[in-house]
């Protein structure tokens, strides 16, 4: 699939020619209309306007965030063109599943590196566990689209996400806060500032957010005994905290921070789903259908009497869970050598997490999973920045160096119910490997040196260039026993594995300023997502399964206009791209003595094209309305081999063709003093798949309808710096899917995941 004609069009000129021919043109009537004003970003790792910078970037302010009822990193993929954000299939709210521009990784274990790396006040997050990320009192996030390899390092090669945090005040000051909502939803937080002196400030920030969530758990046939230790799912009892320090000298500024989250929850309903009758023996719920057939055994079927009517409900019997332990510090200095700009950024985090899986969601206990991840990590930054050729070339370098140590300890129950009644003496095929321990223990360093510079050729016409060398080693080790239900274990695999990869990243990009209001550019952009090891011991395999996988990489050229118009009352910035995306890690397969064995390898290449737009128009003094448009298309070039269920046919996963937004606000400025702000948002995503589905043999229940979902929004502000606040999210109460998946051959069911039905509450806040 091609662009359409339009879209292939030159960009700049054909918008410029519209707009200048049907614009109103400026009149009195319209002279007290307000400018729009300036989105500042950090994209290029310093400060500028949002329309100065030759990125694909979208930017939301802290205003922007609370109007639009942000609350995690999940509530922003709606609202980015191209982008798509949701909680892992299997780990749910405890791990982050981020695709941009049709890149991602739909694997959110430790070994196993992301395609969309986050960074909080500089710092890297460098896995998917715990990348949803909560807003706490965040003065600004970016969506950085496109690789980043250059100025951000290895797992950029589909984009990154930038949090910064607000600082301190200057003076005492400070807001307290409490929602109110469906499902017992109960919020209360706030933040303060408190100067220690006059060069020494500190805030504290901190939150708690409860509620018993919109799914449940609830067993269809409860005279079977078996109940789920909690009938909560999509729950949340969260408790985090922020602890800031700056010193801001004549020429030294220093920031501290350290931040704690501790979050609990029973994850999302799993509503089972059985597309066949689950006879088959060769699959585990076949299999304990023949069994509990054959004997007369007291237990449900898994079949599809087992699978409940509401999909918000699962009949899971399983203790599921979504559990987050992370704290983390980190210091930033900076100062001035001349006119050479320092900055250092030092860091260390812990991360904790237990994830309980039900993978097939019914009462019967076919398949379920426990695990617990480990990580810390320490990182050190150092960028220098200044000038040169009396200011026209502004230019930025550094060196980079990340160290962490992750472990998953993971055990999987195989035929749980069957268990139960001590079975395994009795039925000789449960006493071969019904359940398994697997533990992995990762090593990984980090190194790199970057720079990048802008120079400017004429007052109009300007460059980029920017190189990153980056090194990256890592090891890893695992175990993997069998238990046959008797008090001893079988190690069956043990492997270890280190290797070591370097590459080079670079940027280029060409820039042009027609007028104030009008900049264009042509770039290209490399980014990489780091080799590693396949994680999934197996014993038929050399090294127990712990084979080397290469980097994959991803080439991007751009052509983008950022642009103002009607007096700068009308803003509009598009994109159109190509993405060469090569040695993508894919699930490959060998067969070994007969038996199919999966592993990870470099085994496919794509082409991925689209087209970015976004508009924001200040219509009226009280009238704003903003959109985007996202358009994508990406097909498999080359397949190799040894890979798994794709050709070149093959639909890439969370890459909708098209995807919009569109928002209006409306403010009422009453006597007194009093405001009025309304804001309605809606969102469209097209249809697409959870996971990689060959076109050629399409399986529908991994296929996810596309949706539009509605937000809205009131505040009301007093005289007296107090604000009552009326929400309600998915205003339709639209039931769709957000995540599904379906083991035939291993399992025989499969489960889908719904996203929230309507959610409306309350807020009161107040400022001091």
């Amino acid at each position: 699939m091609r662009y359409p004609p339009a879209i292939g069009r030159p960009l700049s000129l054909t918008v410029a020619a519209l707009l200048g021919t049907y614009l109103p043109q400026t009149s009195a009537a319209t002279e007290n209309v307000a400018m729009l004003e300036e989105v500042v970003v950090t994209a290029r790792r310093k400060t500028e306007d949002l329309q100065a910078t030759p990125v694909a970037v979208s930017a939301f302010g802290a205003e922007a965030i609370e109007q639009r009822s942000i609350r995690n990193i999940e509530d922003i993929g709606p609202l980015v063109p191209n982008v798509s954000i949701a909680p892992d299939a299997q780990a749910g709210s405890a791990a982050a599943n981020i695709y941009i521009r049709g890149v991602g990784q739909q694997d959110f274990r430790i070994f196993t590196d992301p395609a969309v790396t986050m960074y909080v006040d500089g710092v890297l997050i460098p896995r998917a566990v715990g990348g949803l990320l909560n807003v706490l009192d965040v003065e600004r996030i970016e969506v950085l689209k496109g690789p980043q390899g250059t100025l951000f390092g290895k797992n950029t090669v589909a984009g990154a996400i930038k949090l910064d945090s607000k600082r301190p005040a200057e003076q005492f000051e400070g807001s307290a806060y409490t929602t109110m909502g469906e499902d017992q939803r109960l919020d209360v937080g706030g933040s303060v500032s408190l100067p220690l002196s006059d060069q020494l400030f500190s805030k504290v920030a901190l939150t708690r957010r409860s509620s018993d969530g919109w799914g449940q758990a609830k067993p269809l046939a409860p005279e079977f005994g078996a109940q789920p230790a909690s009938s909560k799912r999509a729950d949340e009892d969260l408790r985090a905290g922020l602890v800031q320090l700056d010193w801001r000298g004549d020429r030294v500024e220093a920031r501290w921070s350290f931040d704690t989250t501790r979050s609990r929850s029973n994850g999302s309903p799993r509503h089972p789903f059985v597309p066949q009758p689950s006879l088959n023996p060769v699959n585990l719920a076949g299999f304990y259908n023949a069994v509990v057939q054959s004997a007369g055994l007291p237990l449900p079927l898994a079949d599809a009497a087992g699978v409940p009517g509401d999909p918000y409900t699962t009949a899971s019997t399983f203790g599921e869970t979504a559990n987050l332990d992370v704290w983390g510090s980190g210091l930033t200095l900076m100062w001035d050598i001349g006119e050479i700009g320092v900055k250092s950024i030092t860091s260390y985090r812990s991360l904790e997490n237990e994830i309980g899986i039900d993978l097939d969601g019914l009462q019967a206990r076919i398949f379920d999973q426990f695990e617990e991840n480990e990580q810390t990590q320490w990182g050190q930054e150092l960028q220098l920045s200044g000038s040169a050729f009396d200011t026209r070339l502004d230019w930025v370098a550094g060196v980079f160096y990340f160290s962490e140590d992750g472990e998953r300890d993971v055990t999987s129950q195989r035929l749980g119910s069957l268990l139960d009644l001590g079975l395994a003496a009795v039925v000789p095929a449960l006493s071969t490997d019904f359940r398994r321990n697997m533990v992995t223990e990762l090593e990984s360093e980090s190194s790199a040196v970057f720079g990048q510079g802008t120079f400017r050729i004429t007052d109009r016409l300007s460059t980029t260039a920017g190189l990153r060398w980056s090194k990256e080693e890592k090891t890893l080790s695992g175990v993997q026993t069998f238990a046959s239900g008797f008090p001893d274990e079988r190690v069956v695999a043990t492997g270890r594995n280190s290797d070591t990869w370097t590459s080079l990243t670079p940027r280029l990009s060409l820039e042009f300023q027609w007028h104030d209001d009008l900049m264009t550019y042509v770039s290209a952009a490399q980014g990489y997502k780091s080799g590693g090891f396949n994680g999934r011991l197996n014993p038929l395999l050399p090294n127990g399964g712990i084979q080397p996988y290469e980097p994959e990489e991803v080439w991007t050229a751009e052509l983008g206009m950022r642009s103002e118009w009607w007096d700068q009352r009308l803003r509009l910035n598009a994109t159109l791209f190509q993405s060469e995306y090569s040695d993508i890690q894919t699930e490959t397969t060998q067969v070994i003595g007969g038996d199919v064995v999966n592993t990870v390898g470099n085994a496919a290449e794509a082409e991925i094209r689209g087209l970015e737009i976004d508009l924001l128009a200040q219509l009226t003094p009280s009238l704003r309305i903003d959109a985007s448009l996202g358009y994508l298309d990406a097909e498999y070039t080359q397949i190799g081999e040894t890979a798994v269920d794709i050709d070149e046919q093959t639909v890439f996963p969370r890459t909708p063709d098209w995807s919009a937004t569109l928002g209006l606000e409306y403010a009422f400025n009453l006597a007194g003093g009093h405001d009025i702000n309304t804001r309605i948002d809606l969102s469209y995503q097209g249809d697409t798949y959870s996971a990689i589905n060959p076109a050629d043999e399409p399986l529908a229940d991994l296929k996810l309808d596309g949706y539009t979902l509605v937000n809205a929004r009131v505040d009301y502000l007093t005289p007296g710096d107090w604000k009552f606040s009326a929400y309600v999210k998915n205003l339709t109460d639209k039931t769709y899917r957000v995540n599904a998946d379906f083991l035939t051959s291993g399992l025989g069911v499969g489960y889908e995941i719904y996203g929230a039905p309507r959610q409306a509450g309350v807020s009161i806040k107040k400022y001091f």
